[in-house]
């Protein structure tokens, strides 16, 4: 195994440096003064050669410059927590059972690099804090990377990593496949690297209760295939991560990084690559090199195919549900075709879910695509590793190992192409949802419209009765008003001869009073002449007072008739 020489010792030279890793002193020593500097200035100062990335080999500043470097490892800090605990697997040189785990902590960075130095295989493992049934104290940055910032550059420093790896991991929109570089050793002997970010998407049993998936931000907003998908008929959860892969191998060696950014409440997914990987460890005897590190790639990879496949299962669960409530629903429209409140509701709540579930299958399509682009480059990487590693003019066969190493890349490939034909017939069966959820919405918007038809029947109905009755009374009113009108001309008779005979027996009756009828000149019949005289001008006085006082109250009547004949008038015209 070559030395593996600390950093505060490496110099830039021609001849290609061994692996390195950070010397023994834990950070936060003068080796470390570094991480707080400024990356402006670090760029421009003149020992950045001496400081990650400066020091690592075939770091082109054209593609990366040393700013940009900093600031994606500003933006990765971010999920780091204060404390280190990263689980280590290696297996030691020249043993046939000498597979080791331990824990890398802030404390035993001397006892790690001395399982550096004798192992010919090592793999270490960020994860989030897992929550084990067992698990009671759990801390508060749970959702943090176990791993703190000077120790990630510690690694990052050992596995003599490119600055692309930091940045394929907090590139989020932006998908890349593998990347890779071939370099020789001092000895002449290539050293494959390759890095990458694996997308993943894994189905649970909802944590949450259904109500409160609207009071998050991710679970609100269900439109961004980067959150979660709730799927509220079958109470699961599609939710997303990543694992970025590094490795770097030799024909001896092989060391690997893993940084899981998985749930830590799922710790039987979170614990997955692990066991998988310490297992093929345990098993994998013989196998050397850059072949144990794609034999470790293609675990990776089937166990994210085996979590896609069962994610988008799910999906398919939820669109089966969803197509039976609206097939349901469609036969009680033909069976009682009654209104239904809640059906509105529900058919909102269907078409947010049938939306929600195409925009992350668009997602799904770049991220499979993304995951089986990376199964062809190992399997092209690997080609190349063989060329290389093998000797000028030699027409020696790829040992076994490596033939099965592509053979299983191969296959997860072609598994992965099946996702993604799946992925496009669970796209094409959300369309034709769709399309039922369309043709139930326009069944029930057609009810609506023959409920309301019928509905306005009725009013027309009892309108039409109401009209009827409305119009009884009016003739009734004209009865009436023609009967007071009779009577009124009769009360008008009866006035007008009692105003007739009023005066004159009146004068009569006074006249034949005793104290006139006793007088002898009164008694006379002669005097006849005297009752005609006081009768006819009374009786002419009482009807002239009678039709002048007529005459001035059917005057004011007369002129407010006009006046409202002639509003009437004038509204008709205006409009």
């Amino acid at each position: 195994m070559d030395e593996t020489p600390s950093i505060n010792v490496m110099e830039p030279s021609d001849e290609e440096p061994e692996p390195n890793l950070p010397s023994t002193r834990s950070p936060g020593t003068e080796d470390d003064q570094y991480l707080s500097a400024d990356p402006t200035l670090a760029a421009r100062s003149p020992s950045t050669k001496e400081q990650w990335p400066g020091f690592v080999r075939e770091f082109y500043p054209i593609v990366l410059t040393q700013v940009e470097a900093w600031k994606d490892m500003r933006e990765i800090e971010k999920n780091f927590s204060k404390r280190t605990n990263v689980r280590v697997i290696s297996r030691l040189q020249g043993k046939d059972n000498g597979v080791q785990n331990m824990i890398l902590d802030d404390q035993n960075s001397v006892e790690f690099r001395r399982l550096w130095k004798r192992s010919d295989f090592l793999a270490c493992f960020i994860n989030r804090f897992i929550m084990h049934p067992d698990v009671s104290d759990v801390p508060r940055d749970k959702k943090r990377l176990r791993i703190s910032a000077k120790t990630f550059r510690w690694l990052l420093a050992g596995f003599d990593a490119s600055p692309r790896f930091v940045s394929s991991i907090i590139s989020t929109e932006i998908l890349t496949s593998l990347e890779c570089r071939s370099v020789p050793d001092k000895n002449g002997c290539p050293i494959f690297t390759c890095w990458y970010t694996l997308p993943v998407r894994t189905a649970v049993a909802c944590f949450d209760e259904e109500g409160s998936h609207a009071l998050s931000v991710a679970g609100s907003n269900q439109m961004d295939p980067n959150g979660y998908l709730h799927l509220g008929d079958i109470v699961h959860d599609i939710r997303p991560s990543k694992i970025a892969v590094y490795s770097r191998c030799d024909n001896k060696s092989c060391r690997m990084m893993f940084v899981d950014f998985q749930d830590g409440r799922l710790h039987e997914l979170a614990d997955e690559p692990f066991n998988r990987i310490r297992e093929a460890s345990s098993d994998s005897m013989g196998v050397e090199g850059a072949y144990k590190s794609l034999e470790l790639h293609a675990i990776i990879l089937s166990s994210s195919r085996r979590w896609w496949s069962h994610a988008l299962t799910q999906m398919k669960k939820q669109l089966i549900n969803c197509e039976v409530r609206l097939l349901d629903e469609s036969v009680l429209i033909l069976v009682s075709p009654e209104l239904d409140l809640e059906s509105s509701s529900q058919h909102l709540t269907i078409k947010k879910t049938l939306h929600s579930i195409m925009s992350h299958l668009q997602r799904y399509k770049t991220e499979l695509q993304v995951t089986r682009t990376i199964a062809h480059d190992l399997q092209a990487a690997s080609h190349s590793f063989n060329k290389d590693s093998q000797k000028p003019n030699s027409k020696e066969e790829p040992v076994a190992s490596g033939k099965a190493s592509n053979e299983n890349l191969k296959i997860v490939a072609k598994q992965i192409s099946a996702l993604e034909a799946f992925v496009q017939e669970l796209e094409a069966k959300t369309g034709t949802v769709m399309e039922l959820l369309s043709q139930v919405v326009k069944s029930r918007n057609d009810m609506l419209l023959v409920n309301n038809g019928k509905l306005v029947q009725k009013l027309l109905k009892s309108a039409r009765r109401q009209a009827k009755a409305s119009q009884s009374m009016m003739r009734e009113s004209h009865q009436m008003a023609r009967d007071m009108r009779k009577d009124s001309v009769s009360m008008k008779t009866i006035a007008l001869l009692t105003m007739a005979f009023l005066p004159a027996t009146s004068f009569a009756a006074i006249l034949s009073m005793p104290f006139f009828s006793q007088q002898e000149w009164l008694n006379d019949p002669a005097r006849m002449w005297l009752w005609v005289v006081l009768t006819v001008p009374s009786t002419a006085l009482a009807v002239f007072v009678y039709l002048l006082f007529t005459r001035k109250e059917l005057k004011p009547r007369n002129q407010d008739n006009e006046e409202d004949e002639m509003e009437s008038v004038d509204f008709v015209l205006e409009d």
